[in-house]
Formats: C-alpha cells, sequence, structure tokens
C-alpha cells in the first residue's frame, strides 16, 4: 500500500464519518511524522457501531473481501489501493475499547492507547505509542514488526520527530 493509497482511503472514511484509528506499520510511521518502511496494508481499528457503514461504503468504492473473521477482524483488497485489515471495536462511555478475541472473550484497551498524530501535514486518528508498544508484543515478530519496534523506541527516546 502506498502513501498515496493511505491517505486516500483515509479521506474516503472522514467524509464519511467513519471513527478510526490505524495502528500496525502504518500507525507507525503517524507518529513518526514520515513514511518509514514500504507497506503489504492498512491495519485500522473502526468504531463497530460503524463497522457496517464502513464495509459497505469500501465496497461500494472497489474492495472486496478476502477474509471474513467477523466479529473479530475483516480484510479488504483494492486493486490499486491495496489492502485494509479492519478491526472494529466497541468504543466505551470512556473512551475506553473491546475487541473481540476470536474465542469469545475481549482484548480490553484504555483511552489512552487513541489519539492523534500529525502525518502530511494533517492530523490522523491512531493509536498512541503506549499502544503501539502493547500492540507489537504477545507474538513472534517478523522483520517489519523489529523495524517498527526499533522507531517506536527512538520515539519514545525523542529521537524521531513527532
Amino acid at each position: 500500500m502506498t502513501k498515496e493509497g493511505l491517505l486516500e482511503i483515509l479521506s474516503l472514511l472522514d467524509r464519511a464519518g467513519i471513527r478510526y484509528w490505524i495502528e500496525g506499520g502504518w500507525g507507525v510511521d503517524a507518529l513518526a511524522g514520515e513514511q518509514t518502511r514500504e507497506h503489504a496494508d492498512l491495519d485500522i481499528d473502526l468504531d463497530a457501531t460503524q463497522a457496517h457503514q464502513a464495509v459497505s461504503l469500501l465496497r461500494a468504492n472497489g474492495f472486496t473481501t478476502l477474509h471474513d473473521m467477523l466479529p473479530v477482524r475483516m480484510e479488504l483488497r483494492h486493486p490499486s489501493l491495496g489492502d485494509i485489515d479492519i478491526h472494529p471495536i466497541m468504543v466505551g462511555s470512556d473512551d475506553s475499547a473491546r475487541q473481540a478475541d476470536g474465542e469469545g472473550g475481549f482484548y480490553e484497551f484504555k483511552p489512552e492507547y487513541f489519539g492523534e498524530a500529525i502525518f502530511e501535514g494533517r492530523r490522523i486518528r491512531c493509536i498512541t505509542l503506549e499502544g503501539q508498544l502493547l500492540f507489537h508484543t504477545g507474538y513472534e515478530p517478523q522483520a517489519k514488526d523489529l523495524f517498527d519496534l526499533l522507531t517506536l523506541r527512538r520515539l519514545a527516546e525523542g529521537a524521531c520527530r513527532p
């Protein structure tokens, strides 16, 4: 997925008033304020109350379903914009969130994990540094994950621009 593809998808969601927070590699890049590596897809958390609306909007704009594992996640593909990995989250009145875990339970997320960053001159909702560090644990990291962790650690140390 290119930076232009990312921005086009986010603009589409913004125009429709869909609440989202990007995570994964693009979320790390949003925090860094610049693209740091190539990305295969966009990992995005969507307000679960708007997930159906978002999927319908994406399908109407050329996306097709690759894998439907809702309520946990859904993967979509666009022939020129790339792949999206959607994670519906239930946002609480205190801005905490819950995500289905695929085994009948939930992951619980603190409000502090949901923030914003400036990327390409625009404000983008994304998972915060604290949240990204947590989300990059609990699995065997690939090379891209190790690179993202290095970027996150540099951000935590103030070595990258926020």
